[in-house]
C-alpha cells in the first residue's frame, strides 16, 4: 500500500491513463508529467490495429498535477493499488489502467469495468485533464 507518511516530501511526478485490448486492437494513452516549471500533457491514440497512432502534446500549468494528487488523496485511491474491481470479464472490452507516480512510490490499478462508485471518482480525474487540455488548446489559437 502507498505510504502517505511524510507526504510533504512526496509529490506527484506523473499520472497516466491507458486503455487497450479491445477487439479492434485500438489503444489510448494519456500522460501528465512534471517538467521544470510546467507539466507536459500527452495523448496517443489509435482506433484500430491498422491505424497509425496520433499524438498530441500540450504544455500545461503544473497545478494540474496538484489537482490530480488532491483527488487521489481525497478519494483514497492509494488504497486501490492492485485492487480487483469486479469478477466480470468481457471478451471484447478494453482494460483501462491508471498509474500515479510519486517521488518515492507509485500506485496503479486496472480493470475492464469500474463499478459506479469508482467510475465516478475516476471521472473527476478525466475532468481535470480535459480542463487543462481545453485551456492549452485555447492558448494555442
Amino acid at each position: 500500500m502507498f505510504d502517505l507518511t511524510g507526504k510533504k516530501n512526496k509529490e506527484l511526478t506523473s499520472f497516466s491513463i491507458s486503455k487497450s485490448g479491445d477487439m479492434r486492437g485500438g489503444f489510448y494513452s494519456m500522460t501528465l508529467s512534471a517538467r521544470d516549471g510546467y507539466a507536459l500533457l500527452s495523448f496517443t491514440e489509435a482506433k484500430s490495429y491498422n491505424q497509425a497512432p496520433e499524438t498530441e502534446e500540450y504544455r500545461v500549468d503544473k497545478k494540474a498535477l496538484a489537482e490530480i494528487e488532491d483527488i487521489f488523496i481525497k478519494n483514497g485511491m492509494y488504497r486501490w493499488d492492485g485492487k480487483k474491481f469486479t469478477n466480470a470479464f468481457v471478451s471484447d472490452m478494453a482494460s483501462t489502467g491508471y498509474s500515479f507516480n510519486f517521488q518515492g512510490g507509485s500506485v496503479s490499478f486496472s480493470s475492464q469495468i469500474y463499478p459506479k462508485k469508482y467510475a465516478d471518482k475516476l471521472q473527476m480525474l478525466t475532468d481535470i485533464i480535459e480542463k487543462y487540455r481545453d485551456i492549452a488548446r485555447q492558448t494555442m489559437l
